[in-house]
Formats: structure tokens, sequence, C-alpha cells
């Protein structure tokens, strides 16, 4: 297996090589048993639910057997139906059931939400409210956080109740959870005092402590827990590793990136116009925290003589109004085109129908290595990326993810030089020509996509390497 498959990426994207080979397993490795606790995972309709998924589907097929543990499906009209997870052979989920309190609970907190966001009722991006508004605000704000904590220990009694029963019958070997939610991990700590003999990976899809706002004490102790007491942890990026290294010293820690499984069958949008110049945003924008206002703001240079009549930014998401805000700056609010909440296939569609997918995330000293899961949706799709990375920290992981593998280009939004804004106008507007006249070579070819070892199966073997030499 070569251990290196993108080239130049040998400084920034690690791979786990433990010195096994999957090809000639031993009896005792084969006959090893596994149990992921998880709150995300199929058919939820978010992106956090492909890695779990994904795992759970692989790994069945090195283990004599893989149980998930996971809440129920959530009752939504979305749900994410390229994730397959059914009759998989020694792939078994169990689903909590929850309480009747807390369903009772979560009732009126939607009752009260109203389909709004939960940032939108506490008025998080609202600096400038009366005082009467500011104690509502703030009455919000403990409640959202009673619920998000009774969530959590709703799940945690669920979850361990389920282990207890299976484990009567299957004697687990291997335990996994991850977080975000981080009843995953209590239930993880819990389990590892019932029997100190299970070899317990914790996975970390975010720190539980950040720098850059203040985390509660539970969290801050939860995750010094979990990174002394658990046998070996994972994480998604060589950032997230420091940070979780910066605050608990662990040296069984890898990076196991997110990744892609192979394309679902995915058809190309007739309404979307390919005679037009076509870029999507899809996902969330956390109220802003994602700015793309850079973007719009060489758009806006690029979109002379005519040129903003055939361009279109397509959104799929619950930030439009923050999207408009960004694009409304630089006179490109009317170019937008909501698709709405939409599921991940649909998502899907969208990105396959554009010319290029933006991917926004952000890089700063307290806050590194955020790797979105959409960029290796992108990966799968064989979509030329236009990354924006917004943050007061340069040579983001981001970037070089994208530029390394050929899939894009990407813009750091604190650190634009010239040049930068120039190569972006210079590849939309050859797109652009090449969409006028057909004998002109598209730029969009020239991305060769050196993607492949963030292939879920390649992913996957890492991780199977790594739980095989517990």
């Amino acid at each position: 297996m070569a251990e290196w498959l993108c080239s130049g990426l040998q400084s920034r994207v690690r791979r786990f090589d433990s010195g096994f080979s999957l090809q000639i397993m031993s009896e005792l490795d084969i006959n090893k048993r596994l149990v992921i606790i998880t709150t995300s995972f199929a058919p939820e309709n978010a992106i956090g639910a492909v890695r779990l998924s994904s795992m759970a589907r692989h790994l069945s097929k090195k283990f004599i057997s893989v149980h998930v543990i996971c809440p129920s499906s959530p009752h939504s009209l979305l749900s994410d139906t390229t994730l397959e997870i059914n009759n998989i052979q020694n792939l078994e989920v169990i689903r909590t059931k929850s309480s009747i309190i807390f369903r009772f609970v979560k009732y009126l907190r939607n009752k009260v939400l109203s389909e709004k966001k939960a940032s939108e009722v506490i008025n998080l991006s609202n600096k400038e409210i009366a005082n009467s508004a500011k104690i509502k605000s703030y009455i919000m704000r403990l409640a959202f956080k009673a619920f998000t904590f009774l969530r959590n220990r709703d799940f945690l009694y669920g979850a361990l109740k389920a282990y207890k029963e299976l484990n009567k019958a299957n004697k687990f070997d291997i335990l996994i959870t991850s977080y975000p939610s981080f009843s995953s991990h209590q239930a993880g700590l819990r389990i590892k005092r019932m029997d100190n003999n299970i070899k317990w990976v914790a996975d970390f899809r975010d720190p539980m402590v950040y720098k850059s706002f203040s985390s509660s004490r539970k969290l801050s102790s939860i995750q010094a827990e979990v990174m002394k007491n658990s046998n070996h942890v994972i994480t998604v990026s060589n950032g997230v590793k420091e940070m979780l290294q910066e605050s608990s010293v662990n040296n069984k820690i890898d990076v196991i990136y997110n990744g892609y499984d192979n394309v679902p069958n995915i058809e190309i949008l007739p309404s979307i116009n390919k005679k037009e110049l076509n870029l999507c945003y899809v996902g969330t924008l956390y109220d802003g925290k994602r700015d793309l206002s850079p973007l719009f703001k060489i758009l806006n240079v690029f979109l002379v003589d005519g040129r903003i009549e055939n361009f279109k930014f397509h959104y799929a998401g619950s930030d439009i109004r923050t999207l408009i805000d960004q694009a409304s700056k630089y006179g490109l609010s009317a170019n937008i085109i909501n698709h709405g909440y939409v599921s991940r296939l649909q998502s899907m569609k969208i990105q396959k129908s554009c010319d290029f997918v933006v991917v926004g995330t952000w890089n700063s000293i307290e806050e590194k290595g955020i790797l979105t899961g959409k960029i290796f949706e992108a990966f799968m799709l064989r979509k030329p990326i236009i990354g924006i990375v917004n943050g007061d920290l340069q040579n983001s992981e981001f970037k070089n993810l994208i530029e390394d593998c050929n899939a894009g280009v990407a813009i750091e939004s604190n650190f634009l030089s010239e040049i930068d804004k120039n190569n972006i106008i210079d590849l939309l507007n050859k797109v652009m020509q090449a969409k006028d006249d057909s004998s002109k070579n598209n730029p969009i070819n020239k991305f060769t996509f050196e993607v492949e070892q963030f292939h879920y199966k390649e992913i996957f073997n890492n991780l199977s390497n790594i739980l095989i030499s517990l």
C-alpha cells in the first residue's frame, strides 16, 4: 500500500501505517467485536452522520461484528438516503428510545423555536438590543443550555442500557465513541470503568474546548478525562489534534480524516442553466462566522460588461439571510438562488450541476484545522472548489489540502493579495469564455483531483490498522 498517494501532502496529510497487513488477518483479529456509540448516524440529514455511518459500514467488513448504538431516527421530512446501512452483514444498529420527559421538553422547545434557529431566538447576532430583550435572551440561552444537558443525559442513560444488554451476548473487544455530542464520550468513560479490558477509541470531530469562547468546566473536565482514560484518540485534522494536545497531553492520537464514498446516482438539475456561470454553497454559515464577503467582492469586480446577468449563486441551507447580507454589500443579492433546506442528495445534485462549489471555513490561532466535510463531498463529485478561509492564521490546512490535491483554489481573506484576486478573476473569465465559445478549452479541466487517499475505503483501512494494533 503506497504510503503517500497525493503529491505534496507529506508535510500536511499523515497516513497512519501501523505495519500491519490487512490482507492477512489472524483469527484473533477477525474475531474482535466492535461497538460504536454516537449521536450522529444515518439517516440523519447532517454531514456529521456521514463519517460514523461510513465508518460502521466499512469496519463491518473487517470485524466479526459491529454494533452501533445511536438515537432513534429523527422525525423529519428530510433524511439522507445516500447513507445505505440496511441489510449489511455483521452490522447491527440499535436505536435508543427517548424518555417521556425528554420528548415533552423537546416538544416545548420546538414550539418556542417555530422553525427558527436557536441563535435567532436568543439574538446571538444582535449586539444592540433593549435591556428587556437582553433579559429574555439570557433566559432563553439558559433554557437551551438546559435542553442540551437534558438531551445528552437522556442519550447517556439510553446508550448505557443498550450497551449492558448487548454486552451480555457479545462481550465487546473495542469501543468507539464520537464527539459531538459529549454524552457519547461520557458513555465511554462509564463503560471503561465497568470493563477496563475493553479497548476504547475516542473520536473527536471537534474539540470540546475552544480558546475562542468560554467553555464550561464540565466540558473541560470531560475532555481531560477522555484524553487520559481512552486507549487511543482519533480526530479529523492536524489542527484539531494540536488543539486537543494543548489542553490534554496524549501521545496516542492519530488523524483519521473525513472522506468520501463512491458517488451515488446523481442527476444534473435541468433548472440550473449550463450556459450561465454557476457557483453554489450548501450548508451552514454559522450566522456569519463563515463569511463569503471576500468572494463577493472579487465577483463584483469580475461581473462587468453585462456578465452579471449570466451569473447565479445557488444556496441550500438555513442561513439565507446571512448570505444575502454578505452578497448585498457588493450588489449581488439578486443573483442568489435560494434552494432552501434540502436533503443531502438534493444538495449533491445542486453541487454537481454547478461549475464551482464554494466551501467556507475559518483558521485562527485559537481555532485551527477546521476541515468541513463539504470539502470531501466536492472531492467525491470531482467538482472544483473555491475555498474561503476566514481568520487570523495563514497557511491553513484547508487551503493546503485543496491546492496539494489540485482540487480547486482557496483564498485566506485576511491575507488576500492582488495576485489571489486576479487568479480567481482570470479563472472565472476563462470559464465564461468557454461557455460562450465551445472551441476554447475550459480551465476547469486542469483540476486533476488527486484525492484517492480520502476515499473512505482507504481512510477506514487506516483506522482498522489502529484498532487491530490495540
